[in-house]
């Protein structure tokens, strides 16, 4: 028989049929059920063996999990406290069992070739030892300050100069002379917070004396974290230190019109003087903000704080207050408080746009070219022309003026049949398809 060609094979330990050609048979020692067989014999007796972590390796577990419950060629990723330099790090069990060892020691050792000679001669020129830090340095470290370089990106053990806790952290990381612990660092910028507001913020009294929350010591003076804060007449509300410096009060005892909206308001009426503001007549028990009849357009100014939920307002409110536009015909255009604080160009000229009293230049779409766009000048362009800025995409296209480029669509593959469009923008006026537009 070729031996290219199937026949018919029987087992003679277990009476096993089935078919085959006689070169795949010369491979096979068994039937495919005596096969199974045995390989469900060797699994669960190398299931037995791998379950024992290697006894050397047992010495440095100190994950919370026993080392009883996990196998030797388990991923999961335990802790482990080496037995020479008293390092602790995580890895896989599995790789442990490769052989794998500690990362410190390893780093420290000739292994790491010229790496390693660059840390001694680094040492020799630049030690710790010649700085304060060094008293603070722990015995648990392997080497010396002497042996060690003040910029060194290798963890180290410290006893902490304010509580005496130990902690690790690269020398190089240590800033100044103080060497404390995160709990005591927290502490210590809590209050540089407060006397750094002293002398950099006009409202520092009054940003000292409001902050109730005991977060701060973790935040800084610049941050967007957002805390709780009470006022002289009591009101307690929440913002970021950040917008507190740039002088944001209580919500409750300022004017529910806030600076930026009246700012929004004054840019509306140089462009049309049919404004009303603060009107509940159209869309009643629902207030427009900015409305402008003769266009039919209302402007809906969205301040951080009077249209969150932490002001009341559900979910769902935005939603409805559009319904209500849309339902007598009247087209809605959202303005956020820290879009019109960080891309205010942006919201003037959308808004001029919608109003139809726009200055840009107008091209028609038929005299543009269509590009291939990279990711750069993407990048640059939404972030200079559309209001979210730029985005995650799979494809991008633009039109050019000329070499200008005037406007860019991006897309972003779903599926492999379902594409969608998440980006369009144009820092120009494009018509397309009627005369005169």
């Amino acid at each position: 028989m070729p031996a290219s060609q199937s026949g018919w094979w029987e087992c003679r330990s277990c009476g096993n049929l089935w078919q085959e050609s006689q070169s795949s048979r010369r491979l096979r020692k068994w039937c495919r059920k005596c096969a199974g067989k045995q390989g469900a014999e060797v699994n669960r007796g190398n299931a037995a063996t791998a379950s024992r972590i290697a006894v050397h390796l047992q010495g440095e577990w100190i994950d919370e999990k026993p080392h009883t419950s996990v196998s030797a060629k388990s991923n999961y990723k335990a802790a482990w406290r080496c037995g020479t330099c008293g390092h602790e790090w995580r890895a896989t069990v599995k790789n442990r069992s490769n052989g794998s060892g500690c990362p410190r020691c390893y780093r420290l050792s000739d292994k790491t070739g010229a790496a390693s000679a660059r840390s001694r001669a680094a040492a020799k020129s630049d030690p710790l030892s010649d700085y304060p830090i060094a008293a603070w340095w722990s015995d648990r470290n392997p080497h010396t300050p002497e042996g060690v370089s003040r910029g060194s990106a290798e963890p180290a053990w410290w006893n902490c100069s304010t509580c005496g806790t130990e902690f690790s952290r690269t020398p190089k990381g240590i800033r100044g002379e103080a060497v404390q612990c995160e709990a005591c660092s927290y502490t210590h910028r809590g209050t540089s917070y407060a006397a750094n507001a002293a002398t950099a913020n006009p409202l520092s009294e009054e940003l000292r004396g409001q902050l109730v929350d005991p977060a701060l010591g973790v935040t800084s003076a610049g941050s967007n974290t957002k805390l709780q804060w009470v006022c002289a007449d009591g009101h307690m509300w929440w913002a970021a230190p950040k917008d507190r410096g740039r002088g944001n009060g209580c919500p409750a005892c300022a004017k529910h019109i806030s600076r930026a909206e009246i700012e929004v308001a004054d840019f509306v009426r140089t462009l049309t003087g049919d404004v009303v503001t603060s009107t509940r007549s159209v869309i009643a028990p629902n207030e427009l903000d900015i409305y402008i009849p003769s266009k039919n357009i209302a402007v809906e100014f969205n301040g951080l704080y009077w249209h969150s939920e932490d002001a009341g307002k559900d979910r769902h409110y935005h939603q409805r207050k559009w319904q209500r536009c849309a339902d007598k015909g009247i087209q809605m255009v959202t303005v956020w408080e820290d879009d019109w604080r960080d891309r205010r160009d942006i919201c003037q000229r959308m808004i001029a746009r919608k109003l139809g009293v726009s200055q840009e230049r107008r091209l028609n779409a038929r005299s543009l070219t269509v590009t291939a766009v990279d990711r750069v000048e993407v990048r640059d362009f939404l972030e200079a022309n559309h209001i979210q800025g730029a985005t995650a995409m799979s494809e991008a296209f633009g039109l050019r003026d000329g070499g200008e480029l005037v406007a860019v669509m991006c897309m972003k593959w779903r599926t492999k049949t379902e594409v969608e469009l998440v980006r369009f923008a144009t820092s120009v006026i494009v018509r397309v398809g009627i005369r005169g537009c």
